[in-house]
């Protein structure tokens, strides 16, 4: 559904989102480090997003800030204040999880105004407040409705509204929108994005789904191993990707090693296992820039192995030397058979060098 964001009601939530700097954070469980001196900075109003694999210290982090994990070492500042010992309840956060939380036997309006209680608000400020988030998120319809009455992307707005109601200078997201099916999730990526355009809150968004991450991010940051490996935004992350993992895990690469004047396809996993040998180099090419071409024709040859309709495009995987390439064509080019003969070329421009 779409969100008001010219009215009055929208104008005035409005907030002065917050700055946030972590610098050295370091948590150890056990023998695992869940964050290896982790250092981050975001700007006031800023939508930052952290993304990673399970186990990549993405949802610890978030957890530091929030206050719900002590740091072994490291600083949190806040708006430029530090947060390091400041209890959860009073770093005045909006918090909104993948398991809502919402209390299913009161209404929509009464789980908005929860957080509200223990806030000293007078009960015109509350009416005024609910009202506005009621009508940002486009739910005053649904003011009187039970939460186990709703949808799930419902009950998810509910959650975000609840989070906003008292105007927090900061939004801390852990992978809210995972329990919603495709179509539904990318609806409330929008309104996510909407809402965000109009508050000006600061926003921290925990993902693994990186075309998640890509739609709503200003910027993002890859980590791996309780690291931040590149922090940057979506375009320039997928256009200029640091490392082959930043490279493989945001969209889709295929690998390549140019030795001797030879090129030759590699596993991903092949390129970042040892460094390559003197005058060797390692590179990479997204799918959506190769191009196929018939057999007798120059570049890299190989067997079709597969093809993968999806839609305006169709993705062809050709089986060179035993590494698997991916390559997208538009759905009107000719369909290609398994078993084919093709060669793969590009422009060299287009290759992406790992150092």
């Amino acid at each position: 559904m779409p969100v008001n964001t010219d009215s009055p009601a929208a104008r005035a939530t409005s907030v002065d989102g917050a700055s946030i700097k972590v610098v050295g954070a370091v948590k150890q469980y056990g023998s695992m480090r869940a964050l290896d001196e982790v250092t981050l900075s975001v700007r006031p109003g800023e939508f930052v997003a952290l993304l990673g694999p399970s186990g990549s210290g993405k949802t610890t982090l978030l957890m530091s800030l929030a206050g719900f994990v002590q740091l072994d070492e490291g600083e949190v500042s806040i708006g430029g204040v530090p947060q390091t010992r400041v209890p959860t309840y009073r770093r005045n956060l909006g918090m909104v999880f993948q398991k809502y939380a919402l209390f299913p036997h009161l209404t929509v309006e009464k789980n908005i105004a929860y957080p509200l209680r223990n806030r000293r608000w007078d009960r015109e400020d509350k009416k005024r407040a609910i009202a506005e988030v009621l009508e940002l998120t486009d739910m005053t319809h649904l003011a009187g409705r039970k939460v186990h009455q709703l949808s799930g992307g419902q009950q998810q707005r509910v959650a975000l509204a609840r989070a906003l109601v008292y105007k927090p200078p900061v939004l801390l997201m852990d992978e809210p929108l995972g329990a919603l099916d495709r179509k539904l999730r990318e609806q409330v990526q929008l309104e996510i994005r909407r809402i965000h355009r109009v508050l000006g809150t600061t926003i921290i968004f925990v993902t693994h789904d990186q075309g998640e991450a890509m739609s709503m991010a200003d910027r993002i940051a890859v980590m791996n191993h309780g690291r931040i490996l590149q922090m940057d935004g979506p375009e320039e992350l997928y256009n200029a990707p640091n490392s082959e993992f930043v490279a493989a895990f945001v969209g889709q690469m295929n690998f390549f090693r140019r030795e001797s004047g030879q090129v030759r396809a590699v596993d991903a996993e092949a390129t970042g296992a040892s460094d390559p040998a003197a005058g060797a180099q390692n590179f990479g090419i997204r799918p959506e820039l190769m191009r196929i071409g018939a057999d007798d024709a120059s570049g890299l040859r190989g067997t079709v192995s597969e093809t993968i309709f999806e839609g305006a495009n169709r993705h062809v995987l050709v089986d060179v030397d035993g590494v698997a390439l991916r390559v997208q064509e538009p759905a009107s080019n000719p369909s290609r058979t398994m078993g084919d003969r093709v060669s793969l070329t590009w422009d060299r421009r287009s290759e992406v060098i790992f150092p």
